[in-house]
Formats: C-alpha cells, structure tokens, sequence
C-alpha cells in the first residue's frame, strides 16, 4: 500500500486555516506527534488517518496522494500587503494546491477544457511596455475593440479556470498557479467588488503572460499597466476622458466595468489629468468612503468552468455525491446547484464555439 505522504496532511490542515495544535487537540495527540506525521518521521496509523480525515473533512485519499506542491504566484507574491499573516498566506497556497489537484482529476476523465491560449510574452522582449503586451493580449484572444463584457468567460474560454476564494482577507486580491500542460489557475478574493474583481483578473491574466518564466522587481507594477491597458486601451478611451472630473469617472463605470479609482488613475497614466488632480479625486472620495464602497457597483461575473466540469461528471457521467466526495477529496466541489441533464456543449461557454 502507498505510504500516507505527510505533505497532503499539512496540506490539508492548512486549508482549513488549522495551526498543527488545533489539529493535536482534535485527534487527541500531542503537537510533536502531528508534526512528525507531516514530515513523514513517524509510519502514521490507519485509524489516525481515518481521524485527521474525519476532522479535515477531507476523504482519506487525499494523503497518499504524492503530487508536487506548488508556490503560487501573481498577486499573493507582488500586490499582498506585509501585515497578512503568514498563515493566511499558507491557507491561501493550500487551497490553491487542493483546487488543483481537484482540476487534474476532473480533466483526466474528461479532457474538454479549451488548450492554454495564453502567450508568454516577458516584458523585457518589447522594451519593458506591459501596455504592449495588453494589445498583444487583445489580439492573441481576439478581444472585440472597445470595454470588455465579461473578462471571466474570455480567460476561460482561452483555457484558464477561474475561482472566487475566500482567502480570510481583504489584503490578498488575487494569485494564480500556471504549469505547463495544466490548464492556469486563478484565484480572486471573494469579498472584492465587482469593478475590483475584473481588475484584479486583468492583473493576474499580466501575471501568467508576462511573468511565467522570469519575474522583474517591479512586477506588480507591470502588472498594474497591464490591465489598465488590457481594461481601458489608450486609444480607445481617450477621448471618453475628455475633461475629466469625478462625475466623468463615475458615469463611465458602467461603461468600461472598472472602478471610478481605475479611471482616475488611467487618466493620470494618459496625461490627461496632473498628480494634484488625482490627489483631490482621491481625498474627495475619502471623505465620502467613496474608495471603501464605490457608488454604481458593478455585477460580479460568474466564473463557469470549475462547476462545469463537476456537472459533467455528475450529470454525464452518473456520478453519486459519494463518488464526487472520493474523486474530489471533499463535499466543497462547487458552487452552483446540479441542473437536469445537459447536452455536453451546455456545461462549458467554449464548447459552444465553432
């Protein structure tokens, strides 16, 4: 039988946001007994695993599973602010690791996801302008000119998966897992605004292209570029800026699908308004808590591939909540109800392109 990989056990432990003397105590163990379970010292007893399975509320499989563990990159790495703490941030990985586990079982029964569209383009290669990665990005996705309707389903459709995650925080806005053959991952912050949503997946979308084999110091702010520019293309919303005030940004929200402060700060970055301006749009706002909970709030898009791919398996292929709990590690496979039997093109929003 294979060994129990200590690994999956803090792992898993880990995404629950559990310290290993939360999980001593509920398995009536002592604190140095788990931690030589998770460094593989200690041969880990059946009825122990049962245990840690029981109170994780994970399915036992999950630790003798021995797949690599992956950093994660994008946002948790440039735009998390210090003060997160660390076990946040491990709780944040944690999950990250679990979804993709979750993914590659779930492709490898079904193997529908659209391939990996998305280009590597380091920004050094076009003399440091992430705004000309953006174009390069509009073009590879054949993004229509003009705002971007749904940003969610463009990256899913070009092979991404999108998640809603609740990292605990309104400090981490977003990170992302991509590796070569596997579909790239990104995760958001939940709790994030609609407008702050698009945002952040417009940065981490800069994230995969532009930092997937080699990372600048000034990574977060490429980033930034990136999506003002993918978001809001200089030669299509100039002249939407025209004497511009806060009321302009405010009315262009709906428009464009990004924050009044995104607006300002594309203005800023195209010359049309100075520093002081901006400050005062700014201190303007904060006095109303305009920049805590922007006025006009714009609807949250759905990400769709992830729950797809769960229909299909319980749908399509007759897949009991007993079976998914096993295939999946857990019952927290998804986010939206089972609908009735679907033809297959119905589940994922590519596979209705031809």
């Amino acid at each position: 039988m294979t060994a129990v990989n200590g690994e999956m056990i803090a792992l898993a432990r880990e995404s629950r946001g559990w310290s290993q003397n939360d999980l001593a105590s509920a398995l009536g163990v002592s604190q140095a007994s788990v931690s030589k379970y998770e460094i593989g010292s200690v041969a880990v007893p059946e009825q122990v695993v049962r245990d840690i399975g029981r109170v994780l509320r994970y399915d036992t499989s999950l630790f003798y599973q021995h797949e690599s563990i992956y950093g994660i990159g994008g946002d948790f790495l440039y735009r998390s602010r210090k003060r997160v703490p660390a076990a946040l941030k491990r709780q944040a990985q944690a999950n990250a690791n679990i979804r993709r586990l979750q993914v590659k079982r779930l492709l490898r029964s079904s193997e529908v996801l659209a391939p990996d569209m998305f280009p590597h383009i380091p920004v050094d290669e076009v003399g440091g302008r992430p705004e000309v990665v953006a174009q390069e990005v509009r073009k590879i996705l054949r993004i229509p000119s003009g705002p971007i309707r749904n940003l969610t389903r463009i990256a899913e459709r070009a092979g991404a998966i999108v998640f809603h995650c609740d990292f605990g925080t309104n400090q981490i806005d977003g990170t992302n897992i991509r590796l070569p053959g596997e579909p790239p991952l990104l995760f958001l912050n939940s709790e994030s605004s609609g407008e702050r949503l698009i945002f952040s997946l417009a940065h981490e979308i800069g994230h995969l292209v532009m930092h997937f084999t080699s990372v600048s110091e000034n990574a977060d702010q490429e980033a930034d570029v990136f999506a003002s520019e993918l978001l809001m293309p200089r030669s299509e919303i100039r002249s939407d800026l025209r004497n511009f005030d806060l009321n302009t940004a405010l009315r262009l929200k709906a428009t464009w699908r990004v924050s009044a402060a995104a607006l300002i700060q594309r203005a800023l970055q195209l010359g049309i308004i100075s520093q002081d301006q901006q400050r005062r749009f700014y201190t303007k706002m904060n006095a109303t808590n305009m920049r805590a909970v922007e006025p006009l709030p714009i609807e949250k898009e759905v990400p769709e591939a992830f729950d797809a791919l769960v229909r299909l398996h319980k749908d399509k292929m007759e897949m009991d909540d007993t079976e998914m709990y096993r295939l999946l590690y857990t019952d927290e496979i998804g986010s939206i109800p089972v609908p009735p039997m679907l033809r297959l093109t119905e589940y994922l929003p590519f596979a209705q392109e031809g």
